[in-house]
């Protein structure tokens, strides 16, 4: 005879849906990339025997090496879970009836954040110095953790869509 479900073993064993992406403090360093990424191309296609071997391309390979090291360096992921509605409406009293969409999102995100926990009077300079595109993929993650209905991890039988027996 099969065990009853526990269902308050479940409840309690349940946690919220979280999601992660990485931003990047040194966005600047991706036009120094670019540029250098052209110009090794176009000492490649260069039949220039001295052009070839005056050693730019070489020295351009490894100054793109550094640029790529130090970008992937200021590297920082930030992980958000979903919000309760007790925290929610938290959020809501703390900021206030007079408050704008921006402090309450600030405020949202700042009792999302699991790693790392920016307060919500952090959260203006972050967008300021990383970019309104990185910020964005923040406020998408956060809302993500949040609002997805659909939780697959990849390479699970629900995303391959393949069972197995």
């Amino acid at each position: 005879m099969t065990e009853p479900f526990d269902l308050e073993a479940w409840i309690t064993g349940a946690r919220a849906p979280e999601r992660s992406c990485t931003v990047y403090g040194r966005g600047d360093l991706v036009a120094e990339a670019e540029r250098l990424a052209a110009e090794i191309a176009e000492a490649d296609r260069s039949r220039d025997p001295e052009r070839m071997n005056s050693g730019a391309a070489p020295a351009l390979r490894k100054r793109l090496d550094e640029v790529r090291a130090e970008f992937e360096g200021s590297a920082l992921e930030f992980r958000f879970r979903a919000p309760t509605r007790d925290e929610i409406r938290k959020a809501q009293e703390e900021i206030g009836e007079e408050s704008d969409d921006e402090a309450f999102t600030f405020a949202l995100m700042s009792l999302q954040a699991v790693l790392p926990k920016p307060s919500p009077q952090q959260w203006p300079a972050i967008r300021d110095r990383i970019g309104t595109g990185q910020f964005q993929l923040l406020i998408d993650t956060a809302n993500g953790a949040y609002g997805d209905q659909r939780l697959d991890i990849p390479f699970s039988r629900a995303t391959s869509g393949r069972t197995r027996v």
